[in-house]
């Protein structure tokens, strides 16, 4: 594996568990407070397609 794609490899999952953690932050908010922002359906959504498609490239 080159130096480059190791990089970005880490970079990926970098971006992917920050917006776990903010997609289950707003979950708990919206739980306490009953309040729903579209940043966490739409960062929810990415996250999710991200980690499909990090899989589906890295380990297939």
């Amino acid at each position: 594996m080159k130096k480059h794609e190791k990089k970005l490899e880490e970079w990926i999952i970098g971006l992917i568990t920050i917006s776990s953690i903010y997609f289950i932050y707003n979950m708990i908010y919206y739980i306490r407070y009953r309040a729903w922002n579209w940043e966490m359906i739409v960062l929810g959504i990415i996250s999710v397609i991200l980690w499909i498609v990090f899989n589906r490239f890295i380990y297939y």
